[in-house]
């Protein structure tokens, strides 16, 4: 029951600040979370469920219905983190001041599908499509250099079949060109690289895929240490 009482009270937050954004007057102190945020502070954590969680944790505080810098700090914390839905921020207070590259993304129409999986691997850092396989050739060869020192064994979607990559590099790349004919390619850098940790190389690893990430095989193929074959001769 109490779980249920406080996913109602999370969801009015959301509804208020909607309505709050779209008010012609936005004081800090004015806005309905602030003031809800102060019923949250005795609720236990574990009774905070939902997609909203994180964003019930600066309400939970006792400073949250007075303090703006909560909600930055809470952006802060959350910028360049894999697995961030940004869209969701649309009604939350402050979203608009706190960077100009939060403020860029949130005006662009919510990626979708594989385009907002794929955004939301970005901040891990490597490739998602990377097989290990590509680089099985360089590893037989003994030429371990070209291998990158900060890369696992496979990237997030490698497992997948190389049909549902296609789709995926698709979507994303259909997203990625309306949000630079909304905003200019330089700015879809910067959010890129402000928002999801990600700079211009990967990106482009991604939209224009070499031609040895075509051909990501379901299991890599095994390795046969060479034999050395002696003959015995008799006299």
């Amino acid at each position: 029951m109490a779980e249920q009482i406080l996913s109602l009270l999370l969801y009015l937050i959301v509804i208020l600040t909607a309505f709050w954004f779209i008010s012609p007057q936005k004081t800090p102190r004015s806005h309905p979370a602030y003031h809800l945020a102060c019923l949250l502070e005795d609720a236990p954590e574990s009774s905070l469920k939902g997609q909203f969680y994180p964003l019930a944790t600066p309400l939970a505080t006792p400073i949250a219905c007075t303090v703006p810098q909560v909600w930055r700090g809470f952006y802060q914390q959350s910028l360049a983190k894999p697995d961030i839905n940004y869209w969701q921020w649309r009604s939350m207070p402050e979203n608009e001041q706190f960077c100009r590259e939060l403020r860029e993304l949130l005006q662009l129409n919510p990626a979708r599908g594989y385009a907002k999986e794929i955004l939301e691997s970005l901040a891990l850092g490597q490739d998602p499509f990377y097989h290990l396989y590509w680089d099985l050739k360089a590893i037989a060869n003994g030429n371990f250099n070209t291998i990158g020192a900060n890369k696992i064994a496979y990237g997030r979607f490698a497992q997948r079949d190389l049909r549902t990559h296609q789709q995926m590099r698709k979507d994303f790349r259909q997203w990625h060109l309306q949000a630079c004919q909304q905003l200019g390619k330089e700015r879809v850098k910067a959010v890129y690289r402000l928002c999801y940790g990600a700079d211009w190389s990967l990106i482009a690893q991604i939209l224009y895929p070499s031609p040895r990430s075509l051909a990501v095989r379901k299991s890599p193929p095994i390795l046969i240490a060479p034999t050395i074959v002696i003959k015995v001769f008799r006299r």
